[in-house]
């Protein structure tokens, strides 16, 4: 299967074999893209992306010049899964075809969607849960640099944050050990109490 990685070092997979991508701006673009995979992304808005409010000369030269490359690497997928990653050009800007399922930040959030369900039980709501906080492999975007990538770090380790409170009291009612708390507690959050979920329920 091939898998697009965001929440850690920015990664395109088939399987267990990594896909080159290249350099960190380059795997900017990728993300830039991914962030929106199935919908359009505008030229301006993927220059503001990777080079900020204030782009170089030559950015959207230096951006179809990453474009094409990684468009090269997606076709490389097509070779080795029938679950190919496709990046195509419209009228209104470009599109990262690929199930979203197979984006990780879009799977974790289905994941915890899915975990929100009050009709789910607190079983398979941790099983949800503990999926989707496997999915990080550390600093989301780690290695790339810019306002646009440092937002997304913040907003996706909230929302870390939050699944992981969300699992420590489904494992709570469920009584589960505390010690499975430093398992799935976020790199980034090691001050947050968590022992005190515990009292609360």
């Amino acid at each position: 299967m091939v898998r697009l990685r965001l929440l850690g070092p920015v990664e395109l997979a088939v399987g267990d074999v990594l896909v080159d991508i290249g350099p960190p701006q380059r795997r900017t673009v990728l993300a830039a893209l991914a962030v929106d995979a199935g919908r359009p992304v505008g030229v301006d808005v993927l220059v503001g992306r990777v080079w900020g409010t204030d782009p170089p000369e030559g950015a959207r030269r230096s951006l179809y010049a990453h474009i094409t490359r990684i468009r090269n690497a997606c076709d490389r997928t097509a070779d080795a899964s029938p679950e190919a990653v496709r990046l195509t050009r419209r009228s209104d800007g470009y599109v990262l075809q690929t199930d979203r399922r197979q984006v990780d930040v879009h799977r974790f959030r289905q994941l915890v969607d899915r975990a929100r369900d009050a009709r789910v039980p607190d079983s398979e709501r941790a099983a949800l849960l503990g999926e989707a906080l496997g999915l990080w492999r550390g600093e989301p975007l780690s290695g790339l640099n810019g306002p646009w990538a440092e937002q997304m770090r913040r907003a996706w380790r909230r929302e870390q944050v939050d699944a992981t409170i969300a699992w420590a009291r489904v494992q709570a009612r469920l009584g589960a050990p505390t010690a499975t708390i430093g398992d799935r507690c976020p790199p980034s959050s090691t001050t947050f109490p968590w022992s005190s979920l515990w009292q609360r329920h």
